[in-house]
């Protein structure tokens, strides 16, 4: 699957794995689309300057695909000349494409990204709206807290998620009620938005409502739930445990990472005391 082989190359690039580099380079050279995208990313992560010009001529090519990962890999990496295309990105005939680069604007988290960001949440489409308000969210930046604040009323209910999680992390007070409201909708996708808008709370009401996610009927708000009590306190670490045994694999899979991330946290904090 081009999905397993993308995430190896991601994770070996940031582990600097030079004993595979002639692997990156053959799928460089042999492959095109993401793929290859991702081999120039974890080219330049070992010391391969010149692929950043790789990854940015990819970002304006005809395949909607190959543009979304160039676009992804830009916000990680984080270049400043790369800031300028992200920003243009938002105007992109696909609309995925443009929700890709609302994202990677978050990644980069430059305050240069509020002026496009702006422009996306206006967006006609809701997943571009969506993305561009979590990733105003992810600037930290307090004056963004109006136009998140506007965008909870948005008549599409993912938007208001993206929308709380962004007012989650700019700190603002009202955002953990109207994630909670989120929680409690008929429709699981949006229990699962609100969980991963809660996932960026630490507060005590928030780990609330995550924990009882955690017990939804539906997989998904138990996946999200799952996923977002990885940074949560030691009170989760029971659920968590719980949580190995849900009827869904992939549920599973979440809680034993989230109770891996805990146990480490809870290691580390005593090997410093």
């Amino acid at each position: 699957m081009p999905t397993v082989r993308i995430a190896a190359m991601t994770a070996l690039g940031e582990a600097q794995a030079t004993d595979v580099q002639q692997r990156f380079l053959d799928v460089a050279r042999t492959e095109d689309g993401p793929e290859a995208i991702f081999a120039y990313a974890a080219l330049f992560k070992l010391g391969h300057t010149e692929k950043l010009d790789d990854i940015t001529s990819a970002a304006t090519l005809p395949d909607p695909e190959t543009r979304m990962a160039a676009l992804g890999v830009l916000g990680r990496l984080k270049r400043p000349a790369s800031l300028a295309i992200l920003s243009q990105a938002v105007y992109d005939p696909d609309p995925s494409v443009r929700a890709f680069a609302a994202g990677a604007l978050g990644e980069f988290g430059s305050a240069s990204g509020v002026a496009p960001l702006t422009h996306a949440i206006g967006d006609e489409m809701a997943m571009v709206r969506g993305v561009a308000a979590a990733s105003l969210g992810r600037l930290g930046i307090k004056e963004n807290r109006p136009l998140l604040l506007a965008l909870t009323r948005d008549p599409n209910s993912h938007v208001r998620a993206s929308a709380t999680e962004g007012l989650i992390r700019l700190g603002d007070p009202s955002a953990i009620t109207l994630a909670t409201e989120l929680a409690r909708h008929s429709d699981p996708s949006i229990r699962g938005a609100a969980a991963q808008a809660l996932s960026a709370s630490t507060e005590k009401d928030a780990l609330a409502v995550l924990q009882t996610l955690l017990q939804d009927q539906q997989p998904l708000p138990r996946l999200m739930a799952a996923k977002g009590l990885r940074k949560s306190s030691e009170s989760a670490i029971p659920l968590l445990a719980k949580g190995l045994q849900d009827s869904d694999e992939a549920v599973r899979i979440a809680s034993a990472n989230s109770l891996l991330q805990q146990l480490s946290r809870l290691s580390s904090s005593k090997r410093r005391h």
